[in-house]
Protein backbone atom coordinates (compact mmCIF):
# COMPACT_ATOMS: atom_id res chain seq x y z
CA UNK A 1 0.00 0.00 0.00
CA UNK A 2 3.23 2.12 0.49
CA UNK A 3 4.67 4.33 -2.20
CA UNK A 4 7.34 6.85 -2.22
CA UNK A 5 7.53 9.72 0.19
CA UNK A 6 5.63 13.04 0.97
CA UNK A 7 5.24 15.90 3.36
CA UNK A 8 2.17 16.39 4.86
CA UNK A 9 1.28 20.06 6.35
CA UNK A 10 -2.00 20.08 9.20
CA UNK A 11 -4.22 22.68 10.24
CA UNK A 12 -7.69 22.76 11.75
CA UNK A 13 -10.49 24.27 11.57
CA UNK A 14 -13.40 24.52 14.54
CA UNK A 15 -13.65 23.90 18.15
CA UNK A 16 -13.02 20.15 19.42
CA UNK A 17 -15.05 20.63 22.86
CA UNK A 18 -18.64 19.03 22.23
CA UNK A 19 -20.41 21.73 23.33
CA UNK A 20 -23.91 23.06 21.91
CA UNK A 21 -23.17 26.62 23.21
CA UNK A 22 -23.80 29.19 20.48
CA UNK A 23 -21.26 29.63 18.11
CA UNK A 24 -19.87 26.25 18.36
CA UNK A 25 -19.06 24.50 15.17
CA UNK A 26 -20.54 20.93 14.50
CA UNK A 27 -17.90 19.67 13.13
CA UNK A 28 -13.59 19.86 13.93
CA UNK A 29 -11.84 19.04 10.34
CA UNK A 30 -8.24 18.90 10.04
CA UNK A 31 -7.02 19.90 6.60
CA UNK A 32 -4.12 18.54 5.11
CA UNK A 33 -1.74 19.66 2.05
CA UNK A 34 0.14 16.92 0.35
CA UNK A 35 3.68 17.62 -1.38
CA UNK A 36 5.75 15.32 -3.26
CA UNK A 37 9.24 15.79 -2.46
CA UNK A 38 10.76 16.99 -5.20
CA UNK A 39 8.00 19.23 -5.61
CA UNK A 40 8.71 20.85 -2.19
CA UNK A 41 10.34 24.31 -2.93
CA UNK A 42 8.17 24.76 -6.23
CA UNK A 43 4.87 24.43 -3.61
CA UNK A 44 6.58 26.82 -0.92
CA UNK A 45 7.41 29.07 -3.56
CA UNK A 46 4.37 29.38 -5.19
CA UNK A 47 2.21 29.51 -2.18
CA UNK A 48 4.30 32.07 -0.69
CA UNK A 49 3.66 34.25 -4.34
CA UNK A 50 -0.16 33.33 -3.73
CA UNK A 51 0.16 34.76 0.27
CA UNK A 52 1.46 38.12 -0.54
CA UNK A 53 -1.31 38.38 -4.20
CA UNK A 54 -4.08 37.56 -2.06
CA UNK A 55 -3.09 38.73 1.85
CA UNK A 56 -0.30 41.28 1.28
CA UNK A 57 1.80 41.09 4.58
CA UNK A 58 -0.76 38.79 6.48
CA UNK A 59 -1.16 35.12 7.11
CA UNK A 60 -3.44 33.18 4.83
CA UNK A 61 -6.47 32.59 6.95
CA UNK A 62 -9.65 31.06 5.90
CA UNK A 63 -11.48 33.40 8.56
CA UNK A 64 -10.09 36.70 6.45
CA UNK A 65 -12.04 35.27 3.75
CA UNK A 66 -15.36 35.02 5.74
CA UNK A 67 -18.42 34.70 3.75
CA UNK A 68 -17.11 36.39 0.63
CA UNK A 69 -17.77 33.75 -1.59
CA UNK A 70 -16.13 35.01 -4.50
CA UNK A 71 -13.03 35.71 -3.04
CA UNK A 72 -12.49 32.66 -1.29
CA UNK A 73 -13.18 30.73 -5.00
CA UNK A 74 -10.37 32.80 -6.64
CA UNK A 75 -8.10 31.90 -3.74
CA UNK A 76 -8.37 28.31 -3.98
CA UNK A 77 -8.30 28.68 -7.92
CA UNK A 78 -4.81 29.90 -7.43
CA UNK A 79 -3.74 27.69 -4.56
CA UNK A 80 -4.88 24.56 -6.61
CA UNK A 81 -2.68 25.17 -9.27
CA UNK A 82 0.20 24.41 -7.13
CA UNK A 83 1.63 21.05 -7.19
CA UNK A 84 -0.62 19.58 -4.46
CA UNK A 85 -3.10 17.61 -3.43
CA UNK A 86 -5.56 17.78 -0.45
CA UNK A 87 -7.19 15.54 1.63
CA UNK A 88 -10.05 16.66 4.52
CA UNK A 89 -10.54 14.47 7.63
CA UNK A 90 -13.45 16.05 9.91
CA UNK A 91 -15.59 14.65 12.79
CA UNK A 92 -19.11 15.26 13.16
CA UNK A 93 -19.66 16.25 16.81
CA UNK A 94 -23.28 15.72 16.94
CA UNK A 95 -23.05 12.26 15.95
CA UNK A 96 -20.02 11.73 19.59
CA UNK A 97 -22.06 10.89 22.43
CA UNK A 98 -21.92 12.69 25.07
CA UNK A 99 -21.03 10.32 27.72
CA UNK A 100 -18.05 9.00 25.83
CA UNK A 101 -14.25 9.67 26.92
CA UNK A 102 -14.29 11.93 23.55
CA UNK A 103 -16.39 14.49 25.51
CA UNK A 104 -13.03 15.27 26.88
CA UNK A 105 -11.01 18.15 24.91
CA UNK A 106 -7.89 16.72 25.02
CA UNK A 107 -8.95 13.24 24.87
CA UNK A 108 -10.97 14.03 21.40
CA UNK A 109 -7.85 16.34 20.03
CA UNK A 110 -5.57 13.32 20.37
CA UNK A 111 -8.28 10.72 19.11
CA UNK A 112 -8.62 12.45 15.67
CA UNK A 113 -5.02 13.37 15.32
CA UNK A 114 -3.97 10.09 15.74
CA UNK A 115 -6.52 8.18 13.56
CA UNK A 116 -5.47 11.20 10.16
CA UNK A 117 -1.33 11.04 11.20
CA UNK A 118 -1.73 6.80 11.55
CA UNK A 119 -3.65 6.91 8.17
CA UNK A 120 -1.14 9.23 6.12
CA UNK A 121 1.67 7.08 7.63
CA UNK A 122 0.01 4.31 6.15
CA UNK A 123 0.25 5.47 2.38
CA UNK A 124 3.49 6.21 2.33
CA UNK A 125 7.06 4.60 2.68
CA UNK A 126 8.07 7.69 4.53
CA UNK A 127 5.94 10.87 5.46
CA UNK A 128 6.78 14.18 7.33
CA UNK A 129 3.87 15.83 9.21
CA UNK A 130 3.57 18.99 9.99
CA UNK A 131 1.06 20.76 11.62
CA UNK A 132 0.25 24.29 13.18
CA UNK A 133 1.09 24.87 16.83
CA UNK A 134 -1.62 24.23 19.20
CA UNK A 135 -1.56 24.85 22.93
CA UNK A 136 1.34 25.09 25.26
CA UNK A 137 4.90 23.98 24.72
CA UNK A 138 4.23 21.31 27.54
CA UNK A 139 1.32 19.99 25.49
CA UNK A 140 3.07 20.00 22.30
CA UNK A 141 5.60 17.98 23.89
CA UNK A 142 3.88 15.33 25.43
CA UNK A 143 1.69 15.58 22.37
CA UNK A 144 4.95 14.60 19.81
CA UNK A 145 5.70 11.85 22.41
CA UNK A 146 1.88 10.61 22.18
CA UNK A 147 2.45 10.18 18.34
CA UNK A 148 5.83 8.95 18.08
CA UNK A 149 4.22 6.27 20.67
CA UNK A 150 1.07 5.30 20.00
CA UNK A 151 0.63 6.46 16.40
CA UNK A 152 3.84 5.43 14.37
CA UNK A 153 5.81 3.22 16.69
CA UNK A 154 7.55 0.39 15.08
CA UNK A 155 4.71 0.50 12.20
CA UNK A 156 5.98 3.34 10.50
CA UNK A 157 9.37 3.98 11.37
CA UNK A 158 10.27 6.55 9.13
CA UNK A 159 7.18 8.51 9.97
CA UNK A 160 8.28 12.33 11.35
CA UNK A 161 6.12 14.43 13.14
CA UNK A 162 6.90 18.20 14.68
CA UNK A 163 4.75 21.12 15.54
CA UNK A 164 5.16 24.65 13.08
CA UNK A 165 4.02 28.20 13.72
CA UNK A 166 1.75 28.77 10.74
CA UNK A 167 3.46 32.14 10.29
CA UNK A 168 6.82 30.47 9.56
CA UNK A 169 5.40 27.53 7.37
CA UNK A 170 2.90 28.91 4.33
CA UNK A 171 1.59 25.54 3.77
CA UNK A 172 0.44 25.28 6.83
CA UNK A 173 -1.33 28.31 5.95
CA UNK A 174 -2.61 26.98 2.79
CA UNK A 175 -3.97 23.68 5.37
CA UNK A 176 -6.21 26.11 7.11
CA UNK A 177 -7.50 27.61 3.88
CA UNK A 178 -8.88 24.43 2.82
CA UNK A 179 -9.84 23.46 6.50
CA UNK A 180 -12.37 26.26 6.90
CA UNK A 181 -13.59 25.68 3.61
CA UNK A 182 -14.35 22.13 4.37
CA UNK A 183 -15.86 23.78 7.06
CA UNK A 184 -18.02 26.03 5.22
CA UNK A 185 -19.12 23.31 3.27
CA UNK A 186 -20.35 21.34 6.12
CA UNK A 187 -22.24 24.18 7.67
CA UNK A 188 -25.97 23.29 6.96
CA UNK A 189 -26.47 27.22 6.97
CA UNK A 190 -24.30 27.51 3.92
CA UNK A 191 -25.66 28.05 0.73
CA UNK A 192 -25.89 25.30 -1.62
CA UNK A 193 -25.04 26.31 -4.58
CA UNK A 194 -21.61 27.96 -2.89
CA UNK A 195 -21.11 24.27 -2.32
CA UNK A 196 -21.47 23.14 -5.59
CA UNK A 197 -19.16 26.25 -6.96
CA UNK A 198 -16.34 25.28 -4.33
CA UNK A 199 -16.76 21.11 -4.42
CA UNK A 200 -15.98 21.75 -8.26
CA UNK A 201 -13.07 24.01 -8.18
CA UNK A 202 -11.72 21.32 -5.74
CA UNK A 203 -12.00 18.38 -8.38
CA UNK A 204 -8.89 16.56 -9.24
CA UNK A 205 -6.80 17.86 -6.28
CA UNK A 206 -9.22 16.30 -3.23
CA UNK A 207 -7.82 13.05 -2.54
CA UNK A 208 -10.28 12.71 0.63
CA UNK A 209 -13.09 14.24 2.38
CA UNK A 210 -13.87 11.91 5.36
CA UNK A 211 -16.38 12.36 8.18
CA UNK A 212 -16.40 10.33 11.05
CA UNK A 213 -18.15 8.62 12.55
CA UNK A 214 -19.49 6.92 9.72
CA UNK A 215 -23.26 6.34 10.55
CA UNK A 216 -24.96 3.85 8.35
CA UNK A 217 -28.53 4.77 8.42
CA UNK A 218 -30.29 1.85 10.45
CA UNK A 219 -34.23 2.14 10.36
CA UNK A 220 -36.06 1.11 13.60
CA UNK A 221 -39.42 -0.32 11.65
CA UNK A 222 -41.17 -0.68 14.86
CA UNK A 223 -41.09 2.52 15.25
CA UNK A 224 -41.50 3.80 11.95
CA UNK A 225 -44.59 1.75 12.09
CA UNK A 226 -46.34 3.65 14.66
CA UNK A 227 -45.53 7.07 12.20
CA UNK A 228 -47.55 5.49 9.40
CA UNK A 229 -50.91 5.03 9.22
CA UNK A 230 -52.57 1.56 9.05
CA UNK A 231 -53.89 3.07 5.34
CA UNK A 232 -50.38 3.02 4.43
CA UNK A 233 -49.52 -0.49 5.57
CA UNK A 234 -52.74 -1.60 4.18
CA UNK A 235 -51.74 0.03 0.35
CA UNK A 236 -48.45 -1.95 1.01
CA UNK A 237 -49.92 -4.61 1.07
CA UNK A 238 -52.62 -4.20 -1.47
CA UNK A 239 -49.54 -3.55 -3.64
CA UNK A 240 -47.87 -7.08 -3.29
CA UNK A 241 -51.60 -8.94 -3.25
CA UNK A 242 -51.76 -7.42 -6.76
CA UNK A 243 -48.31 -7.84 -8.39
CA UNK A 244 -48.50 -11.12 -7.13
CA UNK A 245 -51.49 -11.52 -8.89
CA UNK A 246 -50.69 -10.03 -12.14
CA UNK A 247 -47.48 -11.80 -12.37
CA UNK A 248 -48.56 -15.01 -12.16
CA UNK A 249 -51.38 -14.41 -14.29
CA UNK A 250 -49.26 -13.37 -17.00
CA UNK A 251 -46.64 -15.90 -16.72
CA UNK A 252 -45.83 -17.44 -20.35
CA UNK A 253 -45.72 -20.98 -21.50
CA UNK A 254 -44.36 -22.73 -18.32
CA UNK A 255 -40.44 -23.55 -18.53
CA UNK A 256 -38.61 -25.24 -15.44
CA UNK A 257 -37.39 -21.25 -14.66
CA UNK A 258 -41.14 -20.29 -14.65
CA UNK A 259 -42.47 -23.11 -13.13
CA UNK A 260 -39.54 -22.81 -10.12
CA UNK A 261 -40.49 -18.91 -9.69
CA UNK A 262 -44.15 -19.60 -9.50
CA UNK A 263 -43.41 -22.20 -6.57
CA UNK A 264 -41.39 -20.38 -4.60
CA UNK A 265 -43.88 -17.10 -5.13
CA UNK A 266 -46.74 -18.98 -3.83
CA UNK A 267 -45.08 -20.00 -0.60
CA UNK A 268 -43.98 -16.90 0.22
CA UNK A 269 -47.61 -15.63 -0.89
CA UNK A 270 -48.42 -18.19 1.62
CA UNK A 271 -46.56 -17.76 4.76
CA UNK A 272 -47.26 -13.58 4.21
CA UNK A 273 -50.75 -13.18 3.76
CA UNK A 274 -51.35 -16.06 6.70
CA UNK A 275 -51.60 -15.33 10.46
CA UNK A 276 -48.22 -16.56 10.62
CA UNK A 277 -46.76 -13.37 8.23
CA UNK A 278 -43.15 -14.27 9.32
CA UNK A 279 -40.10 -14.60 6.97
CA UNK A 280 -39.02 -17.93 4.72
CA UNK A 281 -34.89 -18.92 4.94
CA UNK A 282 -33.33 -19.74 1.51
CA UNK A 283 -32.94 -22.91 3.03
CA UNK A 284 -36.21 -23.74 3.91
CA UNK A 285 -37.71 -22.89 0.00
CA UNK A 286 -34.55 -24.65 -1.58
CA UNK A 287 -36.20 -28.14 1.07
CA UNK A 288 -39.59 -26.99 -0.11
CA UNK A 289 -38.33 -27.23 -4.09
CA UNK A 290 -36.69 -30.57 -3.38
CA UNK A 291 -40.05 -31.74 -1.98
CA UNK A 292 -41.28 -30.72 -5.33
CA UNK A 293 -39.36 -32.48 -7.55
CA UNK A 294 -36.09 -29.82 -8.02
CA UNK A 295 -33.39 -31.42 -6.47
CA UNK A 296 -30.93 -29.46 -8.66
CA UNK A 297 -32.25 -25.90 -6.67
CA UNK A 298 -29.48 -24.14 -4.55
CA UNK A 299 -29.54 -20.89 -2.77
CA UNK A 300 -27.12 -18.93 -5.13
CA UNK A 301 -30.05 -20.08 -8.09
CA UNK A 302 -32.81 -18.95 -6.00
CA UNK A 303 -31.29 -15.48 -5.12
CA UNK A 304 -29.91 -14.87 -8.67
CA UNK A 305 -32.90 -16.42 -11.00
CA UNK A 306 -35.93 -16.07 -9.03
CA UNK A 307 -35.39 -13.37 -5.99
CA UNK A 308 -33.52 -10.76 -8.36
CA UNK A 309 -36.41 -11.76 -11.10
CA UNK A 310 -38.80 -10.97 -9.11
CA UNK A 311 -37.91 -7.66 -7.94
CA UNK A 312 -36.17 -6.61 -11.49
CA UNK A 313 -39.99 -7.48 -12.42
CA UNK A 314 -41.75 -4.86 -9.75
CA UNK A 315 -42.63 -7.69 -6.80
CA UNK A 316 -40.76 -6.17 -3.89
CA UNK A 317 -39.30 -9.23 -1.89
CA UNK A 318 -38.12 -8.13 1.28
CA UNK A 319 -35.16 -9.81 3.03
CA UNK A 320 -33.27 -9.96 6.18
CA UNK A 321 -31.12 -12.15 8.20
CA UNK A 322 -34.18 -14.24 8.42
CA UNK A 323 -34.50 -14.98 5.24
CA UNK A 324 -37.33 -13.39 2.49
CA UNK A 325 -41.01 -12.43 2.43
CA UNK A 326 -43.48 -10.81 0.88
CA UNK A 327 -44.14 -7.09 2.09
CA UNK A 328 -47.44 -6.45 4.02
CA UNK A 329 -46.43 -3.77 6.02
CA UNK A 330 -44.41 -0.99 5.84
CA UNK A 331 -41.68 -2.06 8.33
CA UNK A 332 -41.24 -4.92 5.84
CA UNK A 333 -39.97 -2.44 3.46
CA UNK A 334 -37.83 -0.92 5.53
CA UNK A 335 -36.22 -4.14 6.87
CA UNK A 336 -35.10 -4.70 3.31
CA UNK A 337 -33.46 -1.35 3.13
CA UNK A 338 -31.28 -2.02 5.98
CA UNK A 339 -30.21 -5.15 5.00
CA UNK A 340 -29.15 -3.83 1.54
CA UNK A 341 -27.58 -0.94 3.14
CA UNK A 342 -25.64 -3.34 5.42
CA UNK A 343 -24.31 -5.07 2.05
CA UNK A 344 -24.02 -1.76 -0.49
CA UNK A 345 -22.72 0.62 2.32
CA UNK A 346 -19.42 -1.32 3.17
CA UNK A 347 -19.19 -2.10 -0.51
CA UNK A 348 -18.67 1.49 -1.44
CA UNK A 349 -16.75 2.14 1.29
CA UNK A 350 -14.19 -0.49 0.10
CA UNK A 351 -14.59 0.82 -2.97
CA UNK A 352 -13.72 4.13 -2.07
CA UNK A 353 -10.65 2.92 0.09
CA UNK A 354 -9.55 1.35 -2.73
CA UNK A 355 -9.79 4.68 -4.82
CA UNK A 356 -8.29 6.34 -1.85
CA UNK A 357 -5.67 4.14 -2.05
CA UNK A 358 -4.45 4.07 -5.37
CA UNK A 359 -4.81 8.27 -5.57
CA UNK A 360 -2.42 7.74 -2.47
CA UNK A 361 0.54 6.45 -4.05
CA UNK A 362 -0.01 7.83 -7.68
CA UNK A 363 -0.14 10.90 -6.02
CA UNK A 364 -3.50 11.56 -7.69
CA UNK A 365 -2.11 10.77 -11.24
CA UNK A 366 -4.79 7.61 -10.96
CA UNK A 367 -8.12 8.07 -10.56
CA UNK A 368 -9.73 4.40 -11.07
CA UNK A 369 -13.44 5.88 -11.20
CA UNK A 370 -12.56 8.43 -13.90
CA UNK A 371 -14.38 7.31 -17.13
CA UNK A 372 -18.21 7.30 -18.39
CA UNK A 373 -20.44 4.72 -16.36
CA UNK A 374 -18.20 5.41 -13.49
CA UNK A 375 -18.47 9.32 -12.88
CA UNK A 376 -21.30 8.24 -10.72
CA UNK A 377 -19.20 6.63 -8.43
CA UNK A 378 -16.69 9.56 -8.33
CA UNK A 379 -19.04 11.57 -7.11
CA UNK A 380 -20.36 9.66 -4.75
CA UNK A 381 -16.68 8.48 -3.41
CA UNK A 382 -15.09 12.13 -3.21
CA UNK A 383 -17.51 12.96 -0.34
CA UNK A 384 -17.76 9.94 1.38
CA UNK A 385 -21.00 8.11 1.84
CA UNK A 386 -23.81 9.25 3.56
CA UNK A 387 -21.97 12.98 3.28
CA UNK A 388 -23.14 13.83 -0.19
CA UNK A 389 -26.78 13.86 1.29
CA UNK A 390 -25.71 15.63 4.59
CA UNK A 391 -24.18 18.16 2.48
CA UNK A 392 -27.50 19.15 0.59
Amino acid sequence: MKSGSCYAFIDESGNSALSKKPGASSHFILGVVLVEPDRLSEAEKGAEVLRQKHFQTGEMKSSALGKNISRRIAVLKDLLLLPINICIYSVNKDDIRRDSGLQYKKVFYKYLHKRVYGRIARFYSSVVIASDEHGTVEFMNGFRDYIKEKCFGNLFPDAEFSFSNSKANVLIQVADIFAGTAGRILDASFDQSSKDVILRALEGKLMEFDIWPRIYERMNSRKMDSLVDSGDNGRVRDYSYRAIDSYIGGLPEMDKDSEVREMVLEYLARESFSERDGYVTSGKLVDYLDENGFKEINEQFLRIKVISHFRDNGIIIASSPSGYKIPTRVSDVLDYVQHCSSIICPMKDRLNLARTVIQHITHARVDILTGGALDFLKNDATIQMGVSGGLK
